[in-house]
């Protein structure tokens, strides 16, 4: 193998092309060099005194988003928020019109405002949250709902349902229907009064 430089060969094994990797002594990887004396005492002192007990585990063991995934799998129910529960889920079943919103951003100023206008045609603002939701909901025939609920959603819920119907569509600009669901024509059984 050679080089052309004008007209002139050069070797490939020369000392002009060949270049060294290490031009200093090559490091003893059995034996490595005694390190500086303050550097010595240095590491001597930082040498951790008791053994780290997840020295010999395997990652997989030791990771910490499996001990994270157990403990939200754990975690307690609150007492209050099954309280709200209940009453949430009785206001749901005992209201005529149901109405459910993705909420948009918006200001504190229009969300009083878009209560107000709701109160005028007599709809409540129900207050909730996604675990609340999901102890209400789970196990009773509003399950369905559930994919409602996911993302940033309001409840509103109302007795009157024309009046409701026909002005709600006016009065909420800055929410988007999912869902408005009147009330069933079947009667309850548990609710009939004898």
């Amino acid at each position: 193998m050679s080089l052309t430089i004008g007209g002139r060969f050069l070797f490939v094994r020369s000392p002009l092309v060949q270049t060294l990797r290490n031009r200093s002594r090559t490091p003893n990887l059995r034996k490595p060099a005694i390190p500086h004396w303050h550097r010595a005492v240095a590491l001597k002192l930082t040498e951790p005194i008791y053994r780290d007990p997840e020295e010999d585990l395997y990652p997989s063991i030791t990771c910490k988003k499996k001990e994270k995934i157990l403990l939200k799998s754990q975690t307690q129910i609150n007492p209050f928020e099954q309280i709200l529960a209940r009453e949430f889920l009785e206001k749901i079943a005992n209201a005529k019109l149901v109405a459910i919103f993705h909420q948009l951003p918006m200001s504190e100023a229009e969300l009083f405002a878009t209560r107000l206008q709701l109160n005028k045609i007599n709809m409540a603002y129900l207050k909730h949250n996604n675990n609340m939701i999901k102890l209400a909901f789970s196990g009773t025939k509003y399950e369905s709902l559930l994919k409602l609920y996911e993302s940033t959603t309001v409840t509103f819920a109302g007795d009157q349902l024309a009046v409701a119907k026909t002005e709600l569509s006016s009065s909420l600009a800055r929410y988007v229907t999912d869902k408005g669901s009147p009330e069933s024509s079947e009667p309850d059984p548990s609710s009939s009064k004898e």
